[in-house]
């Protein structure tokens, strides 16, 4: 089944395009089965819907049904119990109108911050286009397919944006535990901004395809480098005396960030000039100063070396 990550994809590839009249545009025209053109006819609605379709995923779009109505949408997804105050990846935003009525707008959402959402919306302005919007601003609540199958409760499935389940929850524990932040809510089961962001810095710096997705190769190299933890590998204390591969990549990262390691470089070999240079990164980062990569140490090092 389609999961969060499939429905914004669809929805990315159709940014730009535009009307060619008022309301004039293809998703209105499969929509009706003919070319419509006049201010009877918003379109914002039926984009929603036509992504749903192209996804393959038209179940999960008010249960299978055909509307152009931003009302009927939020109408269905409460009948069902899925309309909520707080937004996730993939969730559909109904948008009060500028005079403070309810129904006025839906847009796809594509990030959640703290403060803010991107949505992908349709008849924004005369095109598709990306919007933000403030979370304590014009009123919303947001409408959620019932993403996951990919791995609600399973083993195994490809894991992304809107997937949910003991599942992610394992994984999420794993990435923590090998220094990469999932996010304020941790290890919640809810693959969302956070654990998305996880993932692709891990396969950033295990040298995967960075598409954010847990994929078997992912999971295989997750698994494979959490099994390690305690015996030397990725993800264990690193100090003076360790040796290996996981201290050739600290001494990378730590060098890129500007924190020399010594005449040697990024040799493999925790000695001297590996020991100042992360008490250095601890110092300005207002971190234990003990010389020691541990779990805080190499997640403030993953964190920062992502965003190079």
């Amino acid at each position: 089944m389609a999961t969060a990550s499939t429905i914004i994809n669809m929805a990315s590839k159709e940014i730009g395009v535009k009307e060619t009249g008022v309301n004039n545009v293809k998703y209105n025209t499969e929509y009706y089965g003919r070319a419509v053109n006049g201010e009877n006819y918003p379109w914002c609605a039926v984009f929603v819907w036509w992504v749903f379709k192209h996804a393959g995923a038209s179940a999960l779009f008010c249960g299978g049904a055909k509307t152009a109505s931003v009302y009927e949408i939020w109408r269905y997804y409460n009948s069902v119990g899925r309309v909520y105050n707080t937004p996730r990846v993939g969730d559909l935003a109904i948008v009060s109108t500028n005079d403070g009525g309810t129904y006025g707008h839906v847009g796809i959402v594509k990030t959640v911050t703290s403060s803010e959402i991107s949505t992908i919306d349709g008849n924004s302005g005369d095109a598709v286009r990306t919007s933000k919007r403030s979370i304590s601003g014009r009123k919303m609540s947001f409408c959620r397919p019932a993403y996951g199958s990919s791995g609600g409760g399973s083993t195994g499935g490809n894991l992304s944006m809107g997937s949910s389940g003991t599942d992610v929850r394992d994984m999420q524990r794993k990435l923590i535990a090998l220094g990469y932040s999932c996010g304020a809510a941790g290890a919640d089961g809810s693959f969302g901004q956070g654990t998305y962001n996880a993932v692709c810095n891990f396969q950033r710096d295990h040298g995967l395809s960075v598409d954010g997705i847990i994929g078997p190769a992912t999971r295989a190299k997750i698994n494979t480098a959490y099994s390690n933890i305690g015996s030397g590998s990725a993800g264990s204390n690193l100090s003076m005396g360790s040796s290996g591969t996981d201290v050739r990549d600290m001494q990378r990262k730590l060098i890129a960030l500007g924190y020399s390691c010594g005449a040697a470089g990024a040799d493999g070999v925790f000695g001297q000039g590996t020991y100042d240079a992360v008490c250095r990164f601890q110092r300005a980062y207002g971190l234990s100063v003990d010389g020691i990569i541990g779990p805080a140490t190499r997640a403030k090092i993953n964190s920062l070396y992502s965003r190079l």
